[in-house]
């Protein structure tokens, strides 16, 4: 019986190729999109799960408190945090402390290549974490003169070459020993490495403070004993922390030592894990709405095609069919289609992977988990669909008296309500996604466009990688300034676009530190990247011993509280006459408030780290050509890099970029796909009216009286659909612009266009549809058999 189910299914579909097309292929889209989406999501949960000790091996977090109030949270802290700690606390079984990610450049005879992910970590590295070696043990950090570097940048150096026993310089300077080959760190780890240095080698440099009193730049890694629990552990750190730290060095504010699960690291505790989960939440309802609408859309096509087979259905009741036999039977159909829509989604899914990563920004590396995963959410999506698609086209059609069905008569409105409840979700869904879609273009074209307060354009960046480069930097300075092309140059310890180092000031009458941006500038700063000075005077490149002042931002100025910062002292290794106040400008992203800043004309150990020139010439191409030129002369040995300013701060928006991109092409399917089920509602409403029409235009209604009162039903739904969709829509895209500390206002027109745009497209469907059937001969509408 079965088996004969399934050959009437598949009879059905051959017969009605189109229609079948027509659902297959919109199950078949929206099981596809799921798929994608699906991918997506399961790869950001499974950040740091390779990791075997995962669930006891913990980040250290900083709480940083001012008067009670929390102004900051890092995960970096001073060196010795954790090698004292597990001297006291028996819970940590052993811990690993790791640096951020350097800039530097390798050399092994006549190659140099720069790396951005050069990291210190403690000899227990390889121990600690499961990050495989493919050449050497996991002794490879015991010397402080080893590295390991990872196979990538193994093979950028060496090729096919074995790299273990060779000599790297680091910078010109420091050589290493290669110890190690290490597999490259999975993408879905938290963390990441070019290559990776005993951390003992920082502290032969005396100018590297390795004591509690040292720079912020390390990541304490615990792993706790069997047993132990975190939040007792938590507990204990704050004496831990007052003895070694708060008391001596924390003045009148407070850092709190908290434990970071790994596992939740990237969700929670890493710098983008709010706009993460914002990402990951958005595009789990649109997964659910695409596979809502997808069985919204079967079902409403298929009960308006299923006036086709109402005689066959009439004919089974009378000769004695049972009605579960009938539900079994749309069922057995209703698990065909779906099972031909999953294979065919496997197929549209390996193909359209490679694009789907490059426009997500995301590299998806397919193992094994993902295979298995993939494999079980095709079963959910066969299982999901064939009972909730299924489920009502088996009873509702089942229900149906044999006299109607006989006679071609569709059930009296009244027993329609499920259907057109479904369709006014697929308004409400249309008109919230459209209002979406355009907020979020809106925002990110603001983001990019709104004015940063200096001249981001014609800006060439030079980075200075490397003690090296960057005691030659006045020599750099001086021939650039030569160049033909360049107008302006100046040299800084950071460029002002994607946020600058903080650190701790005491203003004048104060008795509080305060945390605040440093920027190390020349002379020529502010000429180079136009920004307004608005009172006092800058730093003179011909008056060096007047250049130990500061230079402000207004938002320090505001901060403080001083109407008139002129004169006014802060201290830092001394006290510090403000000399000038600048305009406020971006020096990060849109998503934070403009910051306070101090700008200094004095470097750490007087070295900057980048040149910045301002050009005038039409073919920059010329002038970075004689840029390298004159890096070979001058900077023999090391590599050379440069960048645009403008392009820097647009890869600042890349994630929003990726999630716009990935958001638009889900909405826009979304919104197709709810709109072919208003195109379904729209033929079957006309075909359950189809003898009201031919009566009406017997009587002398014209083409259009019928559509003004066929239009009737859909302004209504439409009506309803935006009142629900439009409060929803305002909260959800106002809940992902707090992500922006600069963002548009929420007008009500937006809202108004999208639910215009659903009414004008369903008007024009239920146009077309309604004038074929009022044009069509009226004898044969209203012909009964």
């Amino acid at each position: 019986m079965l088996i004969n189910y399934f050959k009437i299914a598949w009879r059905n579909l051959v017969k009605h190729q189109v229609f079948s097309y027509i659902n297959l292929g919109g199950l078949a889209i929206g099981i596809t999109s799921v798929m994608l989406i699906g991918i997506y999501i399961h790869s950001e949960l499974s950040y740091d799960q390779f990791q075997a000790d995962r669930d006891h091996i913990y980040r250290v977090g900083i709480h940083s408190r001012q008067g009670g109030n929390l102004i900051g949270d890092s995960p970096d802290f001073t060196a010795p945090f954790s090698m004292e700690a597990q001297k006291i606390f028996p819970e940590i079984k052993a811990y690993c402390r790791i640096s951020g990610n350097h800039d530097a450049w390798l050399s092994y005879a006549d190659k140099s290549i720069k790396s951005t992910g050069i990291t210190y970590a403690d000899p227990s590295f390889f121990g600690f974490f499961s990050f495989r070696l493919l050449s050497g043990n996991r002794t490879a950090l015991q010397n402080s003169n080893s590295v390991v570097l990872s196979e990538n940048l193994a093979n950028k150096m060496f090729g096919n070459t074995d790299a273990v026993g060779k000599m790297v310089s680091l910078n010109g300077k420091a050589n290493y020993l290669v110890t190690g080959i290490a597999e490259n760190a999975p993408s879905n780890s938290t963390i990441q490495y070019d290559a990776v240095i005993p951390l003992s080698a920082l502290y032969q440099d005396a100018a590297n403070y390795m004591d509690w009193n040292g720079g912020w730049q390390y990541q304490h890694y615990l792993k706790l004993q069997s047993g132990a629990i975190a939040h007792d552990l938590e507990k204990k750190f704050k004496n831990f922390m007052w003895e070694n730290f708060n008391e001596k060095f924390a003045g009148t504010g407070r850092e709190d030592a908290y434990l970071q699960p790994l596992s939740k690291i990237h969700l929670y505790y890493s710098a983008d894990s709010e706009n993460t989960r914002t990402n990951l939440y958005v595009f789990g309802i649109i997964a659910f709405l695409i596979l809502a609408i997808a069985c919204i859309n079967y079902i409403n096509l298929s009960i308006a095609g299923s006036s086709a087979r109402f005689k066959e259905i009439g004919v089974r009741k009378v000769l004695g069919a049972l009605r579960m036999q009938l539900i079994k039977q749309f069922m057995g159909e209703t698990f065909l289609v779906t099972l031909f829509a999953v294979m065919l989604s496997g197929i549209l899914t390996i193909a359209l992977f490679p694009l789907y990563m490059d426009i997500s920004g995301k590299i998806i590396v397919i193992n094994t988990d993902e295979i298995v995963f993939i494999g079980l959410l095709m079963i959910v999506l066969i299982i999901l669909i064939s009972i909730t698609s299924g489920a009502y086209l088996s009873f509702y059609l089942s229900s149906l008296r044999p006299i109607g069905l006989l006679k071609m008569q569709l059930p009296k409105s009244g027993k329609q309500r499920l259907g057109r409840a479904l369709v006014v979700v697929q308004f409400i869904i249309t008109t919230s996604l459209i209002s979406a879609v355009v907020i979020v273009q809106m925002q990110l074209r603001y983001i990019k466009s709104k004015p940063l307060g200096f001249d981001k354009e014609h800006l060439i960046i030079l980075p200075l990688t490397g003690e090296t480069v960057q005691d030659k930097t006045s020599a750099l300075k001086q021939q650039v300034a030569g160049l033909a092309g360049g107008s302006m140059v100046s040299a800084m310890s950071e460029v002002p676009y994607n946020d600058i180092t903080e650190n701790g000031f005491l203003p004048e009458g104060s008795r509080n530190h305060i945390t605040v941006h440093q920027l190390d500038a020349d002379a020529d700063f502010l000429k180079t990247m136009n920004i307004q000075l608005i009172a006092g005077h800058y730093f003179s490149g011909e008056n060096a011993s007047g250049n130990d002042g500061y230079i402000i931002n207004q938002a320090l100025a505001d901060k403080i509280g001083w109407k008139d910062p002129l004169n006014k002292t802060i201290s830092r290794d001394g006290a510090h006459r403000i000399i000038g106040v600048v305009r406020n400008f971006h020096f990060a992203s849109m998503h934070d408030k403009i910051g306070p800043l101090i700008i200094t004309n004095k470097p750490w150990h007087n070295r900057y780290g980048f040149l910045a020139i301002k050009y005038h010439t039409a073919n920059p191409s010329l002038l970075i050509n004689q840029l390298q030129m004159m890096w070979k002369q001058t900077a023999a040995g090391a590599p050379f890099d440069y960048w645009f300013l403008d392009d820097a701060f647009n890869q600042l928006y890349k994630s929003e970029e990726k999630f716009k991109a990935l958001f638009f092409c889900f909405s826009m399917l979304s919104i197709s796909l709810s709109l072919a089920g208003v195109f379904g509602l729209v033929l079957l409403n006309i075909r359950q009216k189809t003898k009201e029409i031919g009566i009406r235009k017997v009587l002398g209604a014209s083409v259009t009286d019928i559509i003004k009162l066929t239009a009737k039903n859909f302004a209504g739904l439409i009506l309803v659909a935006s009142v629900i969709a439009v409060p929803a829509a305002w909260y959800y895209t106002n809940a992902w612009l707090q992500n922006f500390a600069y963002r548009i206002a929420l007008h009500w027109w937006i809202f108004a266009l999208s639910g215009i745009i659903v009414l004008l497209f369903a008007f024009i469907m239920m146009s077309i549809q309604t004038g074929k059937a009022a044009m069509a001969n009226p004898v044969k509408s209203l012909k009964s058999e």
